[in-house]
């Protein structure tokens, strides 16, 4: 009774006028003594709300201190006025000694860029680096710092040397798409910390845009690859990329084949080269995930034709993992796909007796025709786990109808069909 007093307590001193938006997920659960504790605590504020003169960010983060069984915190920060914000905040976070999962977004608003002055120096995030490393049973983190522009590598190498302390963290998601003064020191020391402080991680998910300083990441994260032997999820969304000819173990891509383990793949290759040296490297890694449960892959080769070898050497690939469940491939600016290189993507698929989801985009692939569209549907109607498909041909030259959608909805299993349609006038 004494702990759910003191979380409601907690709750209420987040008023009204604050714009303070609490999360449904704010019911009360037993815990294994029988307390009422709340599990997740989801707190969003926005940025007139954090503007305002007598904002006291010591007081607003008070609360925060009596929530010390919560196992899971989702906290968005926008913009607001410069002050001690990011001390206040961190000094309350080390109170959280039960989270297991936390999840820190520092959004940009419609008025610009997070402002605050004490996140954007060492100072400033060695707060943060210092309370997240006193949290011992964190276990899931993601930071998203996509607005924070003026972080640099000083404050990374900070928050990364905070970071290594934590010996029970599985999962890790980062988002630095927006981080514009970092350089390959950055990655470095990133890399530096995967393998050596973080073996046993068994999720990664890293957001990175920035391509002068992309292919420098990449290669630092390749030498951390082969030492995650544990990870069974990877995203690494974006990847603007130009493979050389040799294939040596620094390749991100082909450093993927280490991950033997691994049970969930994402990767966006916004641009690749047309000497197949690419998709060979993929292939070649693909073809020891045999453990591999979910693989998404955006395939964008702009203004090129993906031939029939071209996907031979990915769908080849796809018999290294029979228990396969859920496959996303999209080719939206690959506009030129050679028929026979269709028929042998449809015919692959028919091998994953498993799969149960499918998502293909096929958006402005010009040569998609009709005939395409019904050797797929054939095939996919023999799969016998098959519960959802999502389909995109718009402004393709086929005709994907009605008849096709109740074809697909007449499978055993289905449980959803969608799809994007809008024929090609060209």
């Amino acid at each position: 009774m004494k702990n759910k007093q003191s979380i409601t307590q907690a709750f209420k001193a987040y008023p009204k006028v604050e714009q303070v938006r609490q999360d449904e997920t704010q019911v009360a659960q037993l815990n294994a003594r029988g307390s009422r504790i709340i599990h997740h605590f989801i707190l969003e504020h926005d940025y007139y709300a954090m503007n305002y003169a007598s904002l006291d960010s010591h007081r607003f983060f008070e609360p925060l201190e009596k929530l010390k069984l919560i196992q899971e915190l989702k906290l968005k920060i926008f913009q607001h006025s410069a002050g001690t914000i990011s001390k206040d905040f961190s000094e309350k976070l080390r109170y959280l000694s039960s989270l297991r999962t936390l999840n820190l977004q520092f959004g940009s608003t419609a008025t610009g860029y997070f402002s605050s002055a004490s996140w954007f120096l060492p100072e400033g995030i060695l707060h943060l680096a210092n309370a997240l490393g006193d949290l011992k049973r964190l276990s899931k983190l993601s930071l998203n710092f996509k607005s924070c522009s003026q972080l640099d590598d000083k404050c990374f190498m900070v928050l990364f040397k905070g970071l290594k302390r934590l010996k029970s963290l599985k999962s890790l998601h980062l988002d630095l798409s927006g981080c514009e003064k970092i350089t390959e020191k950055t990655f470095k020391s990133l890399a530096s910390l995967l393998k050596n402080s973080f073996i046993s991680l068994e999720e990664l998910f890293l957001k990175l845009e920035n391509p002068t300083i992309l292919a420098s990441a990449l290669e630092f994260l390749a030498s951390a690859l082969p030492h995650l032997t544990r990870l069974k999820k990877l995203g690494v969304p974006r990847l603007t990329l130009q493979i050389s000819q040799e294939a040596d173990s620094d390749n991100f891509l082909f450093s993927i084949h280490h991950l033997e383990s691994l049970r969930e793949l994402y990767l966006n290759l916004s641009s690749f080269s047309n000497d197949m040296t690419t998709l060979e490297i993929l292939a070649t890694s693909l073809e020891s995930l045999t453990e591999l449960r979910s693989l998404s892959l955006n395939l964008m080769k702009s203004e090129e034709e993906f031939s029939l070898q071209e996907m031979e050497m990915l769908t080849q690939s796809f018999k290294s993992f029979p228990s396969l469940e859920y496959l996303a491939l999209d080719f939206r600016k690959s506009p030129y796909i050679e028929a026979e290189a269709f028929e042998n993507l449809s015919a692959a698929l028919e091998g994953l007796s498993k799969l149960s989801e499918v998502c293909l985009s096929f958006a402005k692939c010009l040569q998609v025709g009709d005939a395409d569209v019904e050797s797929l549907i054939e095939r996919l109607e023999k799969l016998p786990n098959l519960s959802f498909v999502n389909f995109d041909f718009v402004n393709c030259s086929c005709g994907f109808n009605h008849e096709h959608y109740n074809r697909l909805q007449l499978i055993k299993n289905i449980e959803g069909v969608y799809f994007a349609c809008e024929k090609s006038q060209g």
